[in-house]
């Protein structure tokens, strides 16, 4: 199959780890996470195995600059201009913010740190935003047709592996439609469970049966792909205040994990992600003798300018 240019960026694999005493804890099947906090130091976390593409395409091209946008506290922005900085290559961020940003702090310190370029736009801003013509643009997340591969690629890594559910955050659709992608391609026996942290489920079927179109269209190779409807169980409930904003029962979640495994999630997706996971452990939807695998996609540094909300 013709894969789009790739350029090394990740440590990969990404260890596959038991959370056996969170497991007992909460009284319902072994929990193993997936790593993918570890693809790297500040290169961490899932957005880096879809840069891999997106800036292996870039390069390809003969892009000198590169462009895309996110939040104030996006990891995906955080990756890009460091990658970008390891190629050799420019870059500009469009931030998401409201109001005056602030000192520069997590994800936007290091944005800085790296001499990317940032252009602060307001949310109205950011919803008419338009791609510059001189860049290699790169959308919200890398989550497109060639984003995606980075976790059609990654099912690899789970080739052959039996889970009663592979649970993740559902942030911008780019890691669910590789996932989707993927699962079939590697043998992968697990029913993908996606957690929405913004928007909601029907929104998210759109935006990642969107993307499983285009790769289609670009690589007829991979066949039909089937709709999102079809492939994952897309959950609302989780969302709480909304996209980054926080309520005290994850922060409570957030220090338990924390406390009974020494695993660190993040406020943004991953602890959402685990209040569902543990809210159908206390459903009865899985059980003892089953095992789940829990997706870690990073996002640590987004902690830091939250220090006061985790430590009150």
């Amino acid at each position: 199959m013709n894969a789009p240019p790739r350029v090394p960026l990740a440590r990969l694999p990404t260890p596959l780890e038991p959370l056996d005493r969170l497991s007992d804890h909460w009284g319902g099947p072994r929990i193993l996470v997936k790593r993918d906090d570890l693809t790297g130091s500040t290169l961490t976390g899932n957005k880096v195995r879809k840069l891999e593409f997106c800036l292996g395409e870039a390069m390809a091209l003969g892009a000198k600059r590169v462009a895309t946008c996110g939040g104030i506290q996006s990891n995906h922005c955080r990756a890009t201009a460091i990658a970008c900085a390891q190629l050799g290559l420019s870059c500009t961020l469009f931030l998401r913010s409201e109001g005056a940003p602030g000192a520069a702090d997590g994800n936007h310190l290091l944005d800085m740190l790296v001499g990317a370029e940032v252009r602060f736009v307001t949310p109205e801003e950011y919803r008419t935003l338009v791609p510059p013509d001189d860049a290699y643009w790169i959308p919200e997340g890398a989550s497109n047709e060639v984003g995606m591969w980075g976790y059609l690629a990654a099912c690899e890594e789970l080739k052959g592996r039996k889970f009663a559910a592979l649970v993740h955050a559902v942030g911008s659709g780019g890691t669910t439609a590789g996932l989707i992608a993927g699962k079939a391609l590697f043998d992968v026996e697990a029913p993908l469970v996606g957690v929405c942290v913004c928007d909601d489920a029907a929104f998210f079927r759109g935006r990642i049966d969107g993307i499983l179109r285009a790769a289609a269209m670009r690589w007829p190779k991979l066949g039909k792909l089937p709709p999102a409807h079809a492939m994952v169980e897309l959950v609302d409930g989780f969302q709480g205040k909304g996209y980054a904003k926080n309520r005290p029962e994850e922060w409570h979640l957030l220090r338990e994990v924390a406390e009974i495994e020494g695993l660190i999630l993040d406020p943004v997706y991953t602890v959402k992600a685990m209040m569902a996971l543990r809210q159908m452990i206390r459903d009865g939807r899985f059980t003892k003798g089953e095992e789940v695998c829990f997706l870690h996609t990073g996002g640590i540094f987004g902690l830091f300018p939250k220090r006061a909300e985790a430590l009150a």
